[in-house]
């Protein structure tokens, strides 16, 4: 009989922690749930729009790098951002890392090391974004923290300076149908040169217009 209410003992013992292990686990779950809830209700998500090989022609504003590179020459830029939002009218869009990559061709590049004799080069770039809302124009939106540390100028081949920053938050205006993101049609770029040219050259900065085909980068709002 001991053995029997033993039995039964242990028995009803483990009934009572199951169901305090279910309690605990409901409890669990049910404070967890509104947490998953508001996040899927949420609605924010971050998407990444990016472009390849957008020409640009620069002109240095310093006289003696313009006369000696032979005027405006052609650069390259890719464009990688993140952007984060729900992105419907009336929402605001907050941006995550943009990148962007200036790409001297290896046939400027040559100009620079041979004819400038420059062996090192860093800046900082002033970019603003085009963004094209439809119907309702276009909006500038700044990126801000382009800068970049001393680069070596290669003996040969091209040159690529990445540099990253974050765009300014964006609402996108209520009856937008479609809001596109497009590269500008003009930036600045603040170069640093060592040594410098001439021996008396440190800086200049350059001057630059879009001369590609397309301008755009992506569409936020389709």
């Amino acid at each position: 009989m001991q053995t029997i209410k033993t039995t039964r003992a242990k028995r009803a013992s483990a009934g009572v922690a199951a169901a305090c292990a279910v309690a605990l686990t409901g409890g669990a779950m049910a404070a967890a749930g509104p947490v998953n809830a508001a996040g899927a209700d949420d609605g924010a998500r971050t998407t990444t729009l990016s472009a390849k090989g957008l020409k640009y022609k620069c002109k240095a504003t310093n006289s003696v790098v313009d006369q000696i590179v032979g005027g405006p020459q052609q650069f390259l830029v890719d464009s990688k951002g993140a952007f984060k939002g729900k992105f419907k009218p009336g929402t605001t869009v907050t941006s995550g890392t943009q990148k962007l990559t200036l790409v001297l061709p290896k046939k400027l590049v040559k100009k620079v090391r041979k004819d400038l004799k420059v062996k090192r080069v860093k800046g900082s770039a002033d970019v603003k974004y085009d963004f094209k809302s439809k119907p309702g124009g276009t909006s500038k939106v700044n990126v801000k923290g382009l800068k970049s540390g001393w680069k070596k100028v290669p003996k040969k081949g091209a040159l690529r300076i990445p540099v990253t920053g974050k765009a300014a938050s964006y609402k996108i205006k209520k009856g937008t149908k479609k809001l596109s993101v497009l590269a500008p049609k003009s930036f600045k770029i603040h170069a640093r040169l060592a040594p410098p040219v001439l021996g008396s050259v440190k800086k200049t900065d350059l001057n630059c217009k879009f001369n590609g085909k397309s301008r755009k980068v992506g569409v936020l709002v389709k």
